[in-house]
């Protein structure tokens, strides 16, 4: 992972809610939230029992695990959503985001646009200069 990324000082508080590293325990955690988007078929594809798990090793080729930044949105104690980011890839300067996802009764609330500021500001460095969607759907 990118030297900001890994000095992030976790957690990271934002308006109304706090930015922390999921870990393996919050799988189900995850899980739930995934089941309960509305439109997560129509983002990601088919809908499976493995898509918290699917999130947690996916990496595109020629990345590694130190690569992922996959903090959680925790608003009182409760995850909320989700982002899922590739540091150094596809190149050394450019970060790639791969999933953004908030649970639907707490969108329109600024949540995902303060966490995409926070990626921003934290990928702004020596180690990346871009943020950068992924431009196809990972099978999760």
């Amino acid at each position: 992972m990118s030297e900001q990324a890994d000095d992030a000082p976790w957690p990271v508080d934002l308006e109304g809610f706090r930015l922390w590293q999921l870990e393996g325990e919050d799988g189900p955690l995850l899980q739930e939230l995934f089941d309960g988007l509305p439109d997560f078929s129509t983002t990601f594809g088919e809908r499976g029992a493995a898509d918290a798990v699917s999130t947690y090793i996916s990496l595109p080729e020629g990345a590694d695990y130190n690569d992922k930044l996959l903090p959680g949105l925790w608003h009182n104690g409760t995850l909320i959503g989700a982002l899922d980011c590739i540091t150094g890839y596809p190149t050394r300067s450019e970060w790639t985001v791969d999933m953004l996802v908030v649970a639907g009764r707490h969108r329109s609330r600024g949540y995902g646009s303060a966490a995409l500021s926070w990626l921003e500001r934290t990928a702004v460095g020596p180690d990346a200069g871009q943020l950068r969607p992924c431009e196809t759907l990972s099978s999760r």
